[in-house]
């Protein structure tokens, strides 16, 4: 069983096991050089690792795949049954996404959650505003890496922080995420 990316902190000295999820949105987008940095530290340390991304092709069977194969769990929009066990073992899960939000666009993201259970979520990748607002209402604690996210531009970037901050959400950087995450207890 894959739980060594519950981590244990001192929260003064109170010990509290915490389940933090990275998730990254759009990873195959081009142009935000700590995605890779960040999906990286998540594995290598055994923090779970949610990708979603577009780019999911049918082959000549009616089948669903990912355009990469490889060792994470993949769920499509297409997929009917999921392994449980998987999603909550997985050190990696890749979630198919239409358009920019993958709540509503796979039926299957908002169960992943939900098994998964996380008490943190380091959300970082394109498009994510709509990633935020599904955490947020789903009650999660949501940490936005500032610079490790792009939108379609800087103006709706700047717009959206103060929201989310109004929000409960906090801000914080890569080199900080990736330093050690002793940051995030309050």
């Amino acid at each position: 069983m894959h739980t060594s990316w519950n981590k244990l902190f001192d929260n003064g000295g109170i010990f509290e096991k915490m389940k933090i999820l990275f998730w990254n949105c759009n990873y195959h987008e081009e142009g935000i050089g700590t995605s890779k940095d960040l999906d990286d530290f998540a594995l290598k340390n055994k923090y779970q690792l949610v990708k979603t991304k577009s780019g999911f092709v049918e082959d000549d069977w009616g089948v669903y795949f990912p355009l990469e194969k490889g060792k994470p769990y993949e769920i499509g929009i297409e997929h009917k049954e999921i392994s449980p066990c998987k999603v909550v073992n997985s050190p990696e899960l890749v979630i198919q996404r239409n358009g920019v939000n993958e709540f509503l666009s796979n039926p299957h993201s908002k169960y992943i959650v939900n098994e998964i259970c996380p008490d943190r979520v380091i959300i970082y990748g394109s498009q994510i505003n709509e990633t935020v607002r599904g955490f947020i209402q789903g009650g999660k604690q949501v940490y936005v890496v500032s610079d490790a996210i792009k939108d379609t531009s800087n103006e709706k970037l700047n717009k959206l922080l103060p929201v989310w901050k109004w929000n409960g959400v906090k801000l914080t950087t890569a080199k900080e995420a990736m330093g050690g995450l002793e940051w995030l207890i309050e």
